[in-house]
């Protein structure tokens, strides 16, 4: 009787055991189902800051032109960042592709920055000359065309081009983890680091 008792016992141990796991099978299933569903229905956006290489890009202009260094080109350069799609799929896949408009934006973003920097040091230098006044109409006499046009056809590069960082940008990859609350999608890839992306919320990707 006792190692009925017992054999009972252990049967009932084991059966409460493997509904335990059931269970725990279906919580994940329906988790990892809702996380997919909920990643899977927006679009989702990263930002690329390239406000250093815009920087730096302006500064190495203006050493190799010799225009001077009176200005601090950090305080002119605004915030200049574009935009990665991510498009997930299924089973942790997912698309990225660089934002076409985003990258457009910080390029007038960029050379905006680059005029207002060479223009205020042509201006320093000309009232160091006794010349006051608005240097613009002189620049575009002397050029023979306004100071944007003349930096994107003739200063180095000061940003990445398209091309450039469609290349870097445009891959398909797969999640180890992914865990989405409706707004913000965390991305883990084997070996990297976690990627943060926000919920897109408007049309321009459509």
């Amino acid at each position: 009787m006792a190692s009925r008792k017992r054999r009972r016992g252990i049967g009932g141990v084991i059966a409460v055991f493997v509904i335990m796991l059931l269970l725990m099978s279906v919580m994940i299933f329906f988790f990892l189902t809702k996380e997919e569903r909920l990643a899977k229905q927006s679009k989702w956006i990263r930002k690329v800051d390239l406000n250093e290489s815009v920087t730096e890009g302006i500064e190495d202009y203006i050493r190799l032109a010799r225009l001077g260094d009176e200005i601090d080109v950090k305080s002119i350069v605004p915030s200049i960042k574009y935009d990665v799609i991510l498009t997930f799929k299924s089973k942790g896949e997912f698309d990225e592709a660089l934002n076409q408009a985003s990258y457009e934006e910080c390029e007038s973003l960029a050379y905006s920055a680059f005029e207002e920097a060479v223009t205020e040091l042509v201006k320093n230098r000309l009232e160091a000359s006794g010349h006051t006044g608005d240097p613009s109409d002189l620049i575009t006499e002397t050029l023979g065309c306004d100071l944007t046009t003349y930096l994107k056809e003739n200063a180095p590069a000061i940003l990445p081009s398209l091309d450039e960082l469609n290349s870097a940008t445009e891959r398909s990859g797969r999640a180890e983890t992914y865990l989405c609350n409706g707004n913000t999608l965390v991305i883990v890839e084997s070996g990297a680091d976690p990627v943060l992306y926000e919920k897109w919320e408007g049309e321009a990707y459509e």
